[in-house]
This record gives structure tokens, C-alpha cells and sequence, in this order.
């Protein structure tokens, strides 16, 4: 199991100023817009934000831990409104998240510009989001980045999108990297070339969340 600490927002650290801006007054209209968008475009699944409160913790637990590595970069396949990339980067990681859809990833550069302002990431540079799909080369070479360049893949996917994120860590990422699910399912699942080194249930109500930490073997 992973152990866990409570993070309490109660200072002015980088991490603490990520998870008030997320719970903030003034972010509401942001999450009442992002349902909005949703619900015109008619979208089939629906999104679900990583609770900021347990993800910010798990990340800086899992780097005090050594599960995640401090080489190599942050990856959110996936990263909606940019609130792990934020924590990531307030942690001290350098982090990029990609997003296939338009609303979210001006969302997140939003969030992220805002968060650099007010002096919750450093490096703006060290924190960024592109517009693309995590499983489209083409996306990364606009980075100058490539997949492997990746110490740790983190991702909040729906079904259908996990298999192909894990799949893709496990052909065409290096061995020791880290990969965090976030997902509603208790259990584990079996990926190739990959361990499994922790779970633990973070959120029980209003939405269950699962957080599952595998580790690309060595041969």
C-alpha cells in the first residue's frame, strides 16, 4: 500500500496554492463551464477531474517514497484542466500534459498561467500543456519531446483510452518508468512488462477513486 500524509492547505507553499486554487470559490464557474461544454457536445463519457485534495497528495507521496522518479519528465496523458501538471511542477517536477480537446486545454493554460502569476509554479517552462493526442507521434515532435523522454506517465482514462496508454508505456517507454492510473476500479489490472508497485483507494463518495502504480520492468 501506498502511505499517505494529510496535505493540509493551510500555508502559502507551491503545492498548497495549487490545491486552493482548484477548491476556490472562483474556480466553480470554470467546472460549471466544463459541464456545460460537455453536455452541448453531447459527449457519451463523462469527464471526471482527479480530486485535487488526494491527487496533490499522492503525487508528493509517491515522489517522498521514490515511486516516482526525479529524472525524466511528468506525463498526463490526458491532463483536462492541468491540475496535476500544476501539482507536479508545485512539487518539483518538470511536467507536460497533452489534451485532445480544444475547451480543456485552454482551460489548463489558463490555470497554468494564473498558478505561475501567482508564484505557485516556478518555471512556466517546466510546466506546460500541448494540444494533441498522447498516441500521435506527430504531437510529440511538435514538443521536440519524444515518449520515451518520459520518467512518469500519469493518467485519469476512461476505459477505452487506459489499454492504449498502457500499451504504449509498455512497447515504447524505457524500463523503470512509473505509470499512475487514477480510475474507479478497486482492481488492479495486468499490463505486460509492467509490476504493479502499490494501490489504495483515495476518494471513497461522491465517486469512488483508485490509484494503481506499476513500473516498467527491466527485461
Amino acid at each position: 500500500m501506498i502511505s499517505r500524509n494529510n496535505l493540509r492547505v493551510v500555508g502559502s507553499s507551491p503545492i498548497e496554492k495549487v490545491v486552493a486554487h482548484f477548491k476556490s470559490e472562483g474556480y466553480k464557474s470554470s467546472k460549471e463551464n466544463l459541464t456545460h461544454h460537455y453536455s452541448l457536445n453531447g459527449l457519451n463519457n463523462h469527464y471526471f477531474h482527479t480530486p485535487i485534495d488526494e491527487g496533490a497528495e499522492l503525487l508528493r507521496n509517491l515522489i517522498e517514497s521514490k515511486k516516482i522518479p526525479r529524472y525524466g519528465l511528468f506525463k498526463d496523458a490526458g491532463s483536462g484542466d492541468a491540475r496535476m501538471i500544476a501539482s507536479a511542477s508545485a512539487l518539483g517536477l518538470g511536467a507536460v500534459g497533452m489534451e485532445n480537446d480544444e475547451f480543456l486545454y485552454l482551460l489548463g493554460e489558463a490555470n497554468l498561467n494564473h498558478l505561475h502569476n501567482i508564484k505557485a509554479i516556478a518555471d512556466r517552462e517546466l510546466a506546460t500543456v500541448s494540444a494533441g493526442d498522447f498516441n500521435d507521434r506527430a504531437s510529440y515532435e511538435r514538443m521536440g519531446l519524444k515518449f520515451i523522454d518520459f520518467g512518469t506517465v500519469f493518467s485519469n482514462a476512461i476505459p477505452h483510452r487506459y489499454g492504449k496508454i498502457a500499451e504504449k508505456i509498455s512497447d515504447e517507454s524505457r524500463p523503470g518508468t512509473t505509470f499512475v492510473s487514477i480510475n474507479h476500479s478497486r482492481e488492479h489490472s495486468s499490463i505486460h512488462r509492467m509490476k504493479v508497485v502499490g494501490s489504495e483507494k483515495i476518494r471513497e463518495k461522491p465517486i469512488p477513486f483508485y490509484a494503481h502504480v506499476y513500473r516498467k520492468r527491466k527485461k
